[in-house]
């Protein structure tokens, strides 16, 4: 109803005034049509446009890595006190887990026309339930969420476990990293992902330790299974 709209719009109006919402990158206030970041910020954020570009330097760092490796893609570039870098924090450690979501739909619309559409199944990498049970949620999970609204591919969360609650992998070099995510996953549906072309999702591709050990785990367990890989941003490191 149009009155009950415009009652809606003012309420949240004036409660902009009361609690201004900032910009989680650049903290200018909001304005009427943006959520959590800012055009400005939006505008200007280091897109890697992989998906555009003849060579996709994130399928070569990923190839011979993971078998039968369909597509690989990083939507955004990952530096050290970047933008990147407030916006992935405040999704990981603030709550912001919507932010995931419409990055995953901001994101999706770029791929669209890829074959991420043609995939089975998207995969969020998953996390020890402990850990889950501390954060409240999955990041690379309410990502994944945003890229099915767009794609029109569900999400699976069942069919891949985190065995062992691994300690964090972000002061850890390459191998620390690759020693520190062996056998920690494990298939609970093989029969469901037979056959399938699914999409492992995570938040950020760094050494690629971690999505390979997952990688690996599908293939040892499911026969003819393709896999993708979507990250939304990328360590610099790698490319």
């Amino acid at each position: 109803m149009p009155f009950l709209k415009t009652l809606v719009d003012l309420f949240e109006g004036f409660l902009g005034l009361i609690y201004p919402n900032v910009c989680l990158s650049c903290g200018e206030t909001l304005v009427s049509g943006e959520k959590y970041i800012c055009t400005n910020c939006l505008v200007s954020l280091p897109y890697t446009h992989f998906i555009s570009t003849r060579k996709n330097l994130i399928t070569e760092f990923l190839r011979g890595r993971i078998f039968n490796l369909e597509n690989a893609y990083s939507f955004l570039y990952f530096y050290k006190h970047s933008m990147v870098q407030k916006i992935l924090y405040a999704i990981k450690y603030s709550g912001v887990k919507e932010l995931a979501m419409e990055l995953g739909i901001y994101l999706s619309e770029n791929i669209k026309d890829s074959d991420y559409k043609n995939a089975d199944f998207l995969v969020p990498i998953p996390l020890h339930y402990l850990k889950l049970r501390k954060r409240g949620y999955n990041q690379s999970e309410w990502f994944a969420r945003g890229v099915s609204m767009v794609l029109d591919v569900p999400v699976d969360t069942s069919s891949i476990i985190r065995t062992v609650n691994t300690q964090t992998q972000t002061k850890k070099g390459r191998e620390e990293r690759w020693l520190n995510v062996q056998n920690i996953f494990e298939v609970k549906n093989v029969r469901k992902l037979y056959g399938k072309h699914i999409v492992l999702i995570d938040d950020v591709l760094t050494t690629g330790a971690t999505i390979e050990a997952c990688a690996d785990v599908i293939r040892d367990k499911v026969k003819d299974v393709k896999i993708s890989v979507l990250t939304l941003a990328t360590a610099n490191k790698i490319v």
